[in-house]
């Protein structure tokens, strides 16, 4: 990315990242000088986190939020974050109001929702049809303006 940023001046560079080691400032040290970078947020609840994430044992979803709004912070490019909705997991009306106020604190440019298009690692997960995604996307709408 250095050698990219120094040589090729005009190429703009992206880092896709978990987002999980954005509390090590060494680690956000390290991507500042990107344009963009597209961390991921799948839970905002620890419950959902560990469902889907499956994360190192020393790693919360405090912590990792934490670490997403620090990046926020200091990082001066664009940050699009992107959230896998997993119907059953992450897409109840609890869990999208925790990831809503984890979405205003991160203070994103832009936001994706993504969903299971192949078979998972676990038998039986679906991913979410375009109306529920839809439903999602109108659900903030709705809380943001009911509570703007």
């Amino acid at each position: 990315m250095h050698f990219i940023k120094q040589h090729k001046k005009n190429i703009p560079v992206a880092v896709l990242t978990n987002g999980t080691l954005l509390y090590d400032k060494n680690v956000r040290e390290a991507i500042m000088d990107v344009d963009i970078v597209l961390p991921s947020l799948d839970a905002a609840t620890e419950n959902a986190f560990k469902k889907i994430n499956r994360p190192a044992k020393d790693l919360d979803i405090n912590k990792y939020i934490q670490g997403l709004i620090y990046f926020r912070r200091e990082f001066k490019g664009k940050i699009w974050l992107e959230i896998f909705i997993l119907p059953g997991y992450n897409n109840s009306e609890e869990k999208l109001t925790e990831l809503k106020k984890a979405i205003i604190k991160i203070k994103s440019d832009s936001i994706q929702l993504n969903t299971l298009d192949r078979p998972g690692t676990v038998s039986n997960l679906k991913g979410a049809i375009k109306e529920e995604l839809q439903e999602i996307v109108d659900f903030w709408k709705l809380d943001n303006e009911t509570t703007a």
